[in-house]
């Protein structure tokens, strides 16, 4: 389970583009009841950010299951073994984005041969039904391999 952190202040700096970055762009408040609803699983919390590319490879080829909000932690995708699970959090008003731009992670997922579930949040910075997922996540391992 990938959790997010404020971003680094270069992202608020006259040098940056886009202004927004990690928790800023979007977060989950109650990300630690949502990882206690999956403590029969076992999971693991991480954030990203200070990680390097080799660490990001080996925790996305060495998990069965990941769960990340929408956003560029997932373009990791890539280094998951084939058949990897993956449930994306997406705020509902990425939803209609997808109709013009494409639905990226989905795509790349199914090119990638993983088990690609999305889950809707309210918005960038709501919080998620814990029960629901569990029962995502439930779904998502029953799922032939």
């Amino acid at each position: 389970m990938i959790n997010r952190l404020p971003a680094d202040p270069f992202y608020e700096s006259e040098e940056c583009e886009i202004k927004t970055s990690g928790s800023g762009r979007g977060s989950i408040p109650n990300f630690n009841e949502m990882v206690s609803a999956l403590s029969a699983f076992k999971p693991t919390a991480i954030t990203l950010e200070g990680l390097s590319l080799r660490e990001q490879a080996w925790l996305f080829r060495e998990h069965d299951l990941i769960i990340a909000q929408h956003g560029a932690a997932l373009a990791n995708l890539i280094f998951c073994r084939e058949s990897t699970r993956v449930i994306e959090i997406c705020p509902r008003e990425k939803i209609d984005e997808f109709q013009s731009n494409g639905d990226f992670f989905a795509e790349l997922a199914s090119q990638l041969n993983l088990r690609f579930h999305r889950m809707i949040q309210a918005d960038s910075h709501a919080m998620v039904s814990p029960g629901l997922l569990l029962q995502v996540a439930e779904m998502a391992l029953a799922q032939d391999a």
